[in-house]
């Protein structure tokens, strides 16, 4: 129940950070409004995207780590944030190509155009760390690691990212734009503090770990393996 309840919480408080960018980008007028929802949108279209790639490496990691594979595990892991990366700069090329020209498919007059060409630098950067985001979150899924998602999310986007964004918006004036460099920045420490923790897991020790719990559940059997703690453990 506790790991459901960090997982659910720790995506939860991603789709939140979503809503309070269109709730807040309404106070700045018509125009803004538009433009919010749009950017929104395609962020949205951009999280169904790298949520195939989360839940596939949540899947790949905590198999492996059940059948005592830990470089298996460390290599799928390694594989979903290249791909969520990789997907995401195919993604956004055009969009940093058309200088802005992409929102006439959904939105008219220029001062739409010349307010989505101002925000469009920060969403690109918002897109790509929040696809890097999405495979970590998927990685800690599998591997158990909910609740370091969960309060990493709660500092980096809550009390750093939203707050930035709010200030530069009202106090200094920056409209909505502040809003997404506000996301920008909460992204970029999430991304970059998880990057770090993930990659200074003990693969092997995570291993021995969970094939352990799985035991004491009476999930499975330990075999007689290669060495370690009894069971298969592949060599590093």
């Amino acid at each position: 129940a506790g790991l459901a309840l960090t997982g659910a919480g720790m995506v939860c408080l991603e789709w939140w950070s979503y809503e309070v960018l269109g709730v807040v980008g309404s106070a700045f007028g018509e125009t803004a409004t538009a433009v919010q929802t749009v950017l929104v949108n395609f962020s949205y279209f951009m999280y169904a995207t790298g949520e195939g790639i989360a839940i596939a490496a949540g899947t790949r990691v905590g198999n492996a780590l059940g059948a005592g594979l830990p470089v298996a595990a460390q290599r799928s892991a390694g594989m979903a944030v290249f791909l969520a990366l990789s997907s995401a700069l195919i993604i956004v090329f055009p969009l940093w190509a058309s200088r802005g020209t992409w929102v006439t498919s959904f939105l008219q007059g220029e001062e739409s155009f010349v307010l989505v060409s101002r925000c469009t630098p920060a969403l690109i950067l918002f897109l790509l760390f929040n696809s890097g985001y999405g495979a970590l979150s998927g990685i800690l899924l599998g591997s158990g690691k909910q609740q370091v998602g969960l309060v990493s999310n709660l500092v980096a986007c809550y009390l750093i990212g939203i707050p930035m964004g709010l200030t530069m918006s009202f106090h200094y004036g920056h409209g909505i734009l502040g809003l997404w460099w506000g996301q920008v920045w909460g992204v970029f420490l999430l991304f970059t503090s998880l990057s770090i923790y993930i990659m200074s897991i003990d693969w092997k020790a995570l291993a021995i770990k969970t094939r352990a719990e799985l035991e004491s559940d009476g999930g499975v059997e330990m075999s007689e393996g290669l060495l370690e703690g009894g069971f298969v453990i592949e060599d590093s």
